[in-house]
């Protein structure tokens, strides 16, 4: 992220080797494997019905990601009154199905072939298959662009946030979540990389400071942590309030910012 060369090995995990720079304490993947059809199969072989992503859902997944899609929807509208979206890496395309739904004129992007064909043809999902370079060379112009647990996948994420933000109309904002490295959850499970993130997919490791760094860094404005705390379906009140104490303190799960250009 800063440009050294320094760095120290501070885990090993089977034949990963994630390091931390000297200079900017940023943590990074120190030898990513090839990316050619790494994401072929990323998001599963079953494809459910359409129907099934849905609040009253019978598959537990889809029912929890509908109402952490809704949630994420309010937070985008409280802060903005932008109406044109691109979720990056939008998989399914389930996360703009939701913001349709919520009146933005949504669309999305991603690599993996399959997810974008089940998005377009499914889901009936505005989905491409592209990279944020080939729109950003097209022109397009978006208020809002997110990115859900999609940064942490670049081996360069202040030249994939520099690329965001030339998609931004002036004024416009990013939302993004990514895993957070300062979880209690990922210390208390000795970097066994639990909860997906493992470093065959993900190339960077943010903590509250260096996600703001880089944002700031690739040239955002008005960089903010949300305190957005999920209420998922069936999960128990003592659940929620371990959650909303910790991401107080800036050690829960994931990290959720937002920026404008």
């Amino acid at each position: 992220m800063c440009g050294s060369t320094r760095h120290a090995v501070v885990c090993v995990e089977q034949e990963f080797r994630i390091a931390r720079c000297a200079e900017c304490s940023f943590v990074f993947l120190g030898n990513p494997p090839d990316d050619a059809g790494l994401y072929d199969g990323y998001h599963g072989g079953s494809e459910p019905d359409p129907s099934a992503y849905a609040g009253d859902s019978p598959i537990s997944e889809l029912r929890e990601l509908y109402a952490i899609n809704r949630q994420r929807c309010a937070w985008v509208n409280a802060e903005t009154s932008g109406r044109t979206l691109l979720d990056i890496g939008c998989g399914r395309g389930y996360f703009v199905h939701s913001a349709l739904r919520h009146g933005y004129a949504g669309e999305g992007i991603d690599i993996a072939e399959s997810a974008v064909r089940y998005a377009h043809d499914r889901m009936n999902i505005p989905v491409t298959r592209s990279t944020i370079e080939s729109v950003a060379d097209a022109g397009r112009k978006f208020d809002i662009v997110t990115l859900w647990h999609v940064l942490e996948h670049f081996v360069n994420p202040g030249v994939a946030l520099t690329a965001v933000r030339s998609l931004l109309a002036p004024g416009g904002q990013v939302f993004l979540e990514v895993p957070n490295w300062n979880s209690l959850k990922f210390a208390l499970s000795g970097r066994r990389w639990e909860g997906g993130n493992h470093p065959k997919y993900h190339r960077s490791f943010f903590t509250p400071s260096t996600l703001r760094r880089c944002l700031t860094t690739a040239g955002f404005s008005a960089v903010r942590r949300s305190r957005l705390s999920y209420a998922i379906p069936g999960k128990s009140p003592a659940y929620r309030i371990v959650k909303l104490t910790l991401n107080q303190f800036g050690r829960d799960a994931f990290l959720d910012f937002s920026a404008r250009k």
